[in-house]
Order: C-alpha cells, then structure tokens, then sequence
C-alpha cells in the first residue's frame, strides 16, 4: 500500500507536486465551510457519538462550541488535512492514480464527506484479472494529545470506525488514518493502516448503537469518552457536568419567591 507520509513531505518540498497541490486547494478549498445540511438521521461522522445527544440534533437542537475549541481544534484541523489531502492528491496524480478529495458518499443509507480516496486508472483492469485492489481510504486527523501518536493501540477508535465506514461506502479493503500532532513533537505525523474486513462486525455494531438516536424516545446517555461531556449541552443527562435536573430550576425559583415573599 502506498506510503503517505512519504508521499506528502516529498510534495512538500518539490516545486512541481507542490504547485499541483496548489491548484487542487483552490478547487477544494471553497467548500471546505460549507453548512452541512439540515439533519434527518446519521452521519458517518457520527461514529463514536453519544446517542443521547444524536438524539437531540435529529430533532432540531443546534450545538456550538467554545471559539478556542471551534478556532484551534476544529477549524485548525479542517484547513490542516484538507491542505495534506491536497499534497497527497498531487503526488498520487502524477504517478497516474485517480483520485478524489471531500467526495460525497453513501452506506447503508449513513452520508458522509471522505478526505481522499484514490484507485489506479487501471482498477477496472486488475479487478478483471482477478488480481487485488490497490484503492483506499484516507482520512486525516488532528489531535492536541501525544500519546495518539504512540502506537496504533491509542488511536482512537470512532475515527477508524469512520474511516471504515467510508472505505465500505466506496467497496475498498483498505483504509488509513493520518495523525498530526501537537508541533512540540518531533514525529509530528503516522499513519496507520487498518483492513475493512477486521472492522466488518464493530462496524456494524457500532451503527445498531447509534440507530438508538433514530427512535421517538431520548435514550440514555452513552458517551465512549468522558470528554464528550464537559460543554455538551445536552444539560438534563445526569453524565453532564451541567446536570440540571427536568424542573429542578422552576422549583429553585418557586422556593426563592415563597421564602421572599
């Protein structure tokens, strides 16, 4: 399977696939903020969500987040992998791959956006010969964490369920997530790659899970990470740090008017 990060700092620093890159950003870019559409079931993106919360934007709740949050970890990381997808595009073009960036997708009814899939122009030929695909998935991650970068064991798990999600949208075997890290390391960037058919049955699971979102009756909270909950604004779910019982308030001020009259 093909090398992304040696793929990338080679497009980094070569005139040629870094002026290419260049081209494709400015075909890329212009989408990269587009609102999504308004909800009516999952997401791919979805994977390792809370359902509870899902809950709630199906059926109309908005979220926000802190500027720093939206600023440095989402923003950051949106313009960053974008921008990678676009060294990698470069480099994979000019060795004759076709390629395709923030292409809009389908499973089982679940949409969703892939940073980069890519296939040889000659796929159709090799799938005639009964020879093996060399298609695949990529998609590329930020993360303030360190330790992501230590080992395949921490990464983290929604976002290779994601990652499999798309490369079963698309009917490849293979998939790669793509860490950036913190710039205060010195390997700043791994890659790892996974097979679909070793993900076939959490894949599943993990949809029977969030499909609890779908139903008429807000199920209870089942966050995979405790750091979903600090912000979430779902504040009536007892795991929130807000938690805030149903009624709790009109109560609290029922009993301040009556005891000051």
């Amino acid at each position: 399977m093909i090398s992304v990060i040696d793929r990338i700092r080679a497009a980094a620093t070569d005139e040629k696939p870094r002026a290419d890159a260049s081209e494709i950003w400015r075909r890329v870019s212009p989408t990269l903020f587009d609102p999504h559409d308004e909800r009516d079931g999952l997401r791919i993106s979805d994977a390792g969500q809370c359902v509870r919360k899902l809950f709630h934007l199906i059926n109309g709740a908005k979220e926000s987040f802190e500027p720093e949050v939206q600023l440095f970890n989402l923003d950051d990381g949106t313009l960053g992998g974008a921008w990678w997808a676009c060294l990698l595009a470069a480099s994979l073009e000019a060795d004759g791959y076709t390629v395709e960036l923030e292409a809009t997708v389908e499973h089982d009814g679940t949409p969703g956006h892939i940073d980069l899939y890519f296939q040889p122009q000659a796929q159709l030929t090799r799938a005639k010969l009964g020879l093996p695909s060399e298609s695949g998935v990529v998609e590329f991650k930020r993360t303030n964490w360190s330790g992501t970068l230590d080992s395949p064991e921490h990464k983290k798990r929604y976002q290779v369920l994601q990652a499999a999600k798309y490369a079963a949208a698309k009917g490849c075997d293979d998939f790669a997530v793509v860490t950036i890290g913190p710039a205060a390391r010195g390997d700043k960037i791994r890659e790892d790659w996974f097979k679909l058919g070793d993900w076939q049955h959490a894949l599943i699971g993990e949809w029977m899970r969030l499909s609890l979102a779908l139903g008429p009756h807000e199920p209870q909270g089942d966050p995979d990470n405790a750091w979903r909950c600090r912000g979430c604004f779902v504040t009536t779910c007892e795991k929130n740090p807000a938690f805030v019982a149903d009624g709790l308030l009109e109560k609290m001020e029922a009993s301040y008017a009556a005891r000051n009259g």
